[in-house]
């Protein structure tokens, strides 16, 4: 039985199953389509992300390799389908996808242009996928207020408990530890009011069964 890296996605590059005769290597495939075998440690880490197309698309277009827009891009689709990212929990865990035409750098390059310094991608609906129509490049101010903790606006769940957090430029307000989401949605918006007026975006509750356990 191969291990349980088989079918997991790092970068471009999907485990598909062991190089018997090349120890540590996998036969990988490539979003481009191509199969090639590679090193699987040096996928995991993040030292090889593609076939090498990657790299080759990168010199092409506009010099983007090492570039900010070609950092936003990786660490997008890491955070999207790579379930060992720190962050997959919150994007690919949740269902947060990326839309075909932004699979490739250059595709993504074409409807976002470079990145502005001191800005990063951020999605204007916090539980729609990445895609032209959802996504800007914005500061932390931003981000930081539209930020999602699973499916709720600036509230997660860890255990029985539920927390909430909110962020104005590069300050960040742990709000507390409540008991039902419910109480930490209300917190959140208490805040959210008071740092951004009544033109705050507020979040909701979108679990049912705690609206009723205050």
């Amino acid at each position: 039985m191969n291990s349980s890296i088989e079918g997991e996605v790092y970068g471009r590059l999907t485990f598909l199953h062991k190089d018997e005769s090349k120890y540590p290597k996998w036969f990988c495939e490539c979003i481009c389509g191509n199969i090639k075998s590679i090193n699987k440690y040096k996928v995991i880490s993040g030292n090889t992300r593609s076939c090498g197309c990657l790299q080759r698309e990168s010199r092409i277009k506009h010099g983007l390799a090492r570039s900010r827009t070609e950092s936003s891009w990786h660490h997008m689709l890491q955070r999207c389908f790579n379930k060992k990212n720190d962050s997959y929990e919150r994007y690919g865990g949740l269902g947060v996808s990326v839309c075909d035409e932004w699979l490739t750098l250059s595709g993504f390059h074409k409807d976002m242009g470079d990145r502005p310094e001191g800005m990063t991608i951020d999605r204007i609906d916090s539980s729609g996928d990445y895609c032209k129509s959802n996504c800007r490049w914005s500061g932390n101010s931003v981000q930081n207020h539209n930020r999602s903790f699973g499916k709720t606006k600036g509230v997660w769940a860890s255990g029985n408990k539920w927390f909430s957090q909110i962020g104005k430029e590069n300050e960040k307000f742990f709000l507390g530890m409540f008991s039902t989401q419910a109480l930490a949605v209300e917190a959140y918006n208490v805040k959210a009011i008071e740092l951004y007026g009544l033109s705050a975006s507020l979040s909701e509750v979108l679990d049912e069964a705690s609206k009723n356990t205050r």
